[in-house]
């Protein structure tokens, strides 16, 4: 009898909770678009994608997010094909809104990409942050792209790796500080890893310096050219109980817009760059010292506009610059992206048709990785007369609509 009476209570408790959780939806699907529609507004698209690739590659997400084809073996060789739909995106956006002598607005995006391989297909959160503008002074608080990947120069590409590992890529929580001088903007801004965009063995390798990474970027935007210059630095400690070493990395860009043609150039040079899903990372010599990693790449991109039509071209090529070690016994272990690749190269023609809410692109990706079988003294990969590249050919199809 007190069994049933127990469970009856129990079964009324979370009816009760039940029951509360639906008012409250019922209230934000009445209520709240009601009292906010003046000041918030939803966006998005809905995407489905189709992917062949005529080897295995590394990639994360089942395939979606593509960086370079893997080194020759019997397995490698297979081919590969999925469908898609997890990249479908929302987001909200929030009306000015007049603070501290200053204008203040909110933006938060959402897709079902998952945080990682273990729970795609999950709803995770892509940026979220708020700006006050006052002036000539803008502040951004939040998780929002890594200064590196340059909103205003970065590829046009249908992939959704967006150009990497020649692009870098990487949303982080940070706060930024733009000032506008005439034509020229600087940025300064504070950045901490978070989710996929860490070290090789996890975000807690910078959280564990005590240190947030650092960036600089001059930005210059006057009628239809763009140019800038840009660097960070930030601190890692792989061991709480070890000494920590300092890495940098810096970029120049420049876009041209005459009418409907778009010409985009980046450079970069970095050490320990896996953070931003490029190769690299760090190697440590026997005493236990840590030593980045670095990589010189650059990438351009073309697209023009022919009524609905946007075809594109993307060229993009990356080489291994070693680490700062100077013989090859000292190096015990390594916590690198391709740490064997000689260098990497991708060509990836593109169109796009775009009708109203609708695009449907299609785009043809080449890429070819070099591999090494040995070292120099730097830890460089070097690779013999005989070496083959490994290539892999990409197709993809895509159809979104934006609501």
């Amino acid at each position: 009898m007190k069994r049933r009476t127990k469970k009856a209570a129990l079964w009324a408790e979370s009816r009760g909770r039940r029951d509360l959780v639906f008012i409250v939806l019922v209230f934000l699907l009445t209520a709240v678009p009601e009292t906010l529609a003046q000041s918030v507004s939803i966006d998005g698209y809905v995407r489905t994608e189709a992917i062949y690739d005529t080897r295995q590659v590394l990639q994360v997400r089942d395939g979606e997010f593509h960086l370079y084809p893997l080194p020759a073996s019997a397995a490698s060789a297979a081919n590969n094909f999925l469908m898609a739909s997890f990249q479908s995106r929302v987001g909200i956006s929030t009306s000015p809104d007049s603070i501290l002598n200053g204008e203040m607005k909110a933006r938060v995006e959402a897709d079902f990409f998952g945080s990682s391989d273990a729970n795609l297909s999950t709803l995770r959160l892509r940026i979220a942050f708020v700006t006050w503008t006052s002036g000539k002074n803008e502040l951004l608080v939040g998780q929002f792209w890594s200064p590196m990947f340059t909103l205003d120069v970065y590829p046009r590409v249908v992939g959704f790796a967006t150009g990497a590992p020649f692009q870098p890529f990487a949303r982080f929580p940070q706060v930024r500080f733009t000032r506008e001088l005439s034509n020229l903007n600087v940025e300064l801004a504070i950045t901490s890893q978070r989710d996929a965009y860490a070290e090789i063995g996890g975000g807690k390798l910078q959280h564990q310096s005590g240190k947030p990474a650092l960036h600089l970027h001059l930005v210059s935007r006057k009628n239809e050219v763009v140019w800038g210059v840009g660097g960070t630095s930030k601190t890692v400690r792989p061991d709480p109980a070890s000494g920590s070493f300092s890495a940098r990395a810096a970029t120049a860009y420049a876009s041209w817009n005459p009418g409907n043609t778009l010409v985009r150039l980046k450079g970069v040079w970095g050490e320990d760059l896996a953070d931003h899903l490029m190769t690299g990372g760090f190697v440590t010599a026997s005493g236990g010292s840590a030593v980045p990693m670095s990589l010189i790449s650059t990438w351009m991109d073309v697209s023009h506009k022919f009524g609905r039509w946007a075809p594109g071209l993307f060229i993009g090529y990356l080489t291994n610059q070693g680490s700062r070690i100077g013989t090859l016994e000292e190096i015990q272990s390594s916590n690198a992206r391709a740490e064997n690749m000689v260098n990497l190269f991708r060509i990836a023609p593109r169109v796009f048709f775009n009708e109203k809410n609708l695009k449907l692109a299609v785009e043809v990706e080449l890429t070819s990785a070099l591999y090494g079988d040995s070292y120099n003294s730097r830890h460089r990969p070097l690779a013999t007369l005989d070496q083959q590249r490994v290539a892999n050919v990409r197709t993809l199809i895509t159809a979104s609509y934006q609501f």
